[in-house]
């Protein structure tokens, strides 16, 4: 893969694509070389998806988000890749009141060269789900999503919103009448990429093969809608399987939240 290329193309395809909106995104403002998705009330947070800054107009634009979310008293995030501009953006928007999240990694993959016909374990099958009970129970795979939070009642909204606009599919690994690990994948935005949404496999599960073979399906369902790249932003976890199934790094991503609680 010509990495160099294929960052390029992810910029332009997905994070600078503002004719389709990702699931749970109501809109695209674009303001001071500054891109930010603004979420569906109740369906997650909206976010800066990319920027073009510099030494000169970083801190001016940071602050301009800040003042939006502000007076709409609300909180917000900037997703920060790697390579973006200027060099100390992260530690412009730290600065500024915001709170890094664990650093991740950004991974690419040619859809073409995963194994496809990897079976789930013994005792293990794969559905796709469609329905909010499916959506359900998809959420009892991530522990860290307590039941009656606010924050799976997100989760759970921004999934189904996902199901609803077609671009989605939702897998969930069944042991039995057990949903043991869950896994999205996002078709697009733009023609060639398709998203990996990151796996949530309950504790016991884990090390069982599982993994590997939702990878595989979705990688399936992605070559049959032609889409020639798979992207998965990954933890530490993860990461040395998605290695040896063919995805190679590409640049570390960070979120970096502010609230509008955190202001002195």
């Amino acid at each position: 893969m010509d990495m160099t290329k294929l960052r390029a193309d992810f910029d332009e395809q997905v994070r600078r694509n503002q004719t389709v909106l990702r699931a749970g995104v109501a809109e695209v403002r674009a303001a001071d070389a500054v891109l930010c998705e603004i979420a569906v009330q109740g369906q997650g947070l909206s976010c800066v998806c990319w920027s073009d800054l510099d030494d000169g107009s970083a801190d001016e634009a940071i602050a301009a988000q800040v003042d939006f979310f502000r007076r709409r008293g609300e909180a917000f995030e900037w997703q920060l890749l790697g390579y973006d501009q200027p060099g100390d953006l992260g530690d412009r928007l730290v600065r500024a009141g915001f709170v890094p999240d664990e650093e991740e990694v950004l991974l690419f993959a040619e859809t073409a060269a995963i194994a496809r016909d990897v079976p789930p374990p013994a005792g293990i099958r794969l559905v796709e789900v469609h329905d909010e009970a499916g959506v359900e129970a998809a959420a009892s795979t991530q522990e860290d999503l307590l039941p009656g939070s606010a924050r799976r009642a997100r989760h759970v909204n921004r999934l189904l919103a996902g199901l609803a606009a077609e671009r989605f599919a939702l897998v969930v690994a069944m042991a039995g009448d057990e949903p043991v690990c869950s896994a999205g994948i996002s078709f697009g935005p733009g023609p060639e990429f398709a998203g990996l949404g990151s796996a949530a496999t309950r504790t016991e599960w884990r090390g069982r093969g599982i993994y590997h073979a939702i990878v595989a399906y979705r990688a399936r369902l992605a070559a049959a809608r032609g889409l020639r790249h798979l992207r998965v932003e990954t933890t530490t976890m993860s990461r040395p399987i998605l290695r040896r199934l063919g995805f190679e790094p590409v640049t570390t991503t960070t979120t970096y939240a502010w609230t509008p609680d955190r202001e002195n």
